[in-house]
């Protein structure tokens, strides 16, 4: 991966520690990058902290409440 992306899948390790004792989330929505970018960060928000992370599709809308 390059990029700006990349970088935020690598620093999201050294992020986790703060966002695991911050209350869940309904859903992540993750909306910027590279596609295979997003999806790697997904993943690792989904394995590192028990999230749903979702990366919409282009032009896909979501309620957000």
């Amino acid at each position: 991966m390059s990029g700006r992306s990349g970088c935020a899948v690598g620093q999201l390790s050294g992020r986790t520690p703060r966002l695991r004792v911050a209350p869940a989330p309904n859903v992540t929505y993750l909306v910027h990058g590279e596609p295979e970018a997003a999806a790697a960060l997904r993943d690792r928000i989904d394995r590192s902290l028990g999230w749903t992370a979702v990366v919409p599709r282009s032009g896909e809308r979501v309620l957000v409440r």
